[in-house]
């Protein structure tokens, strides 16, 4: 028995050190992943703040732009000319005058120092029977018929996006303000005015991973993009959601993406904004890009 104890002891030590070291390399592992997982976590913040940031600078641009409009709409109803066409429906005088009244808006040039956001694509007016009254000797496109839907408030001035012909660069997207039309000295709706501009999200601090969702297009500075639209619609707009994040492929790239609801029931359809991270290196084989991560509201 005496010559079984060295090797009873030396299979215990053998025993001892490889739980050990099988304790030391599960600690060890344990450590790196955690460290792992709060470099991914502060990563994500961080792309969070970044999305938080531009959209933020482009919906204050937004609001701006709707005050600014609102007032000229102000002005426009205390115009003798312009109320009169819209009472009689007579397109080619009504924006003749709207040409004038409207100069520094519709013309770029008119007013160097104003700012570009505040410089809009057209403008279409909607008599107060629903009507869009186009241009004098053209007829209605399909993008115009969907004005009378958009324009249908009373009192309140609404916005939405649409895509709309573009003599340049076939269609681009539009920030849509409809505005009541109020006369001054009784209070009574004559119609609405509806000026469409580059959505100011593509101004400035626009991420140029990403753009604004609206239908099967991603729409960005450069035009949309239905294929990245397509793979986003399903898991972005078909959630119903008001904002959150998600990762899906786009592409064959693990993406995350995070949006956030612009045009909440608009008669133009829901748009969003989004902003796409492509997951790559160790962000693939990381925990981040293991499963979906759950949309939840900022």
């Amino acid at each position: 028995m005496n010559a079984e104890a060295p090797n009873r002891f030396r299979r215990f030590r053998a025993s001892l050190l490889a739980a050990m070291m099988l304790l030391v390399a599960l600690v060890t592992g344990l450590v790196l992943f955690i460290a792992e997982r709060k470099t991914q976590a502060g990563y994500q913040d961080a792309l969070e703040e970044k999305f938080r940031s531009q959209l933020s600078y482009g919906l204050g641009l937004e609001d701006a732009r709707r005050a600014a409009v609102t007032e000229r709409c102000r002005l426009l109803a205390r115009s003798a000319r312009i109320r009169a066409a819209l009472e009689e429906d007579d397109p080619q005088d009504l924006y003749e005058n709207a040409l004038i009244d409207l100069r520094d808006v519709l013309e770029p040039d008119s007013n160097p120092q104003q700012p570009r956001f505040m410089h809009a694509n057209f403008v279409r007016f909607v008599n107060n029977a629903g009507a869009v009254l186009p241009p004098r000797g053209t007829e209605l496109e399909p993008w115009e018929k969907k004005l009378p839907a958009f324009a249908r408030s009373r009192d309140a001035q609404e916005a939405g996006y649409i895509s709309a012909p573009d003599g340049r660069a076939g269609a681009v997207l539009n920030q849509v303000i409809g505005t009541p039309v109020i006369a001054a000295d009784t209070g009574l709706r004559l119609g609405a005015l509806v000026l469409g501009f580059r959505p100011a999200l593509f101004s400035g601090g626009a991420d140029s991973q990403g753009g604004i969702l609206l239908g099967n297009d991603l729409w960005t500075p450069a035009g949309p993009d239905r294929e990245r639209g397509r793979a986003l619609r399903p898991r972005v707009m078909e959630r119903h959601a008001a904002s959150g994040k998600c990762q899906l492929d786009i592409g064959g790239v693990p993406c995350l993406v995070f949006y956030k609801l612009l045009s909440p029931e608009s008669a133009l359809g829901n748009a969003y904004q989004v902003s796409i991270h492509p997951l790559t290196g160790a962000w693939r084989r990381g925990g981040c890009c293991a499963g979906g991560f759950q949309a939840r509201a900022f």
